[in-house]
């Protein structure tokens, strides 16, 4: 039964950490921003600049009907919206920008 047992949860554990090892577990639970605020493992040095400019169109009155939406695809690489975060913005946030 142990060596069941242990065949079985090995493999699971090297798995995980592989996962962990190539950032699919970070970037699984913490999206794009895993990338994004790991600036150490990934700088200018570690990945390559897209040449020209880019336009990105976020309906920003329907968060939701971005859902889906291709932001980006050259063929190889491609950016897509799978959820969006809201924010709650409280009274005391908004009384203090209306007084402005």
């Amino acid at each position: 039964m142990k060596t069941k047992a242990l065949f079985i949860l090995l493999p699971v554990i090297m798995i995980f950490t592989l996962l962990w090892q190539v950032g699919l577990i970070g970037l699984w639970t913490k999206g794009i921003a895993y990338i994004a605020n790991d600036t150490k493992g990934f700088t200018d040095s570690n990945s390559h600049i897209i040449e020209g400019n880019y336009s990105v169109s976020i309906d920003l009155s329907n968060l939701e009907s971005n859902i889906g939406k291709e932001l980006y695809n050259d063929g190889t690489h491609k950016i897509n919206v799978f959820w969006i975060v809201h924010l709650i913005i409280t009274d005391l946030y908004k009384n203090i920008w209306s007084k402005k």
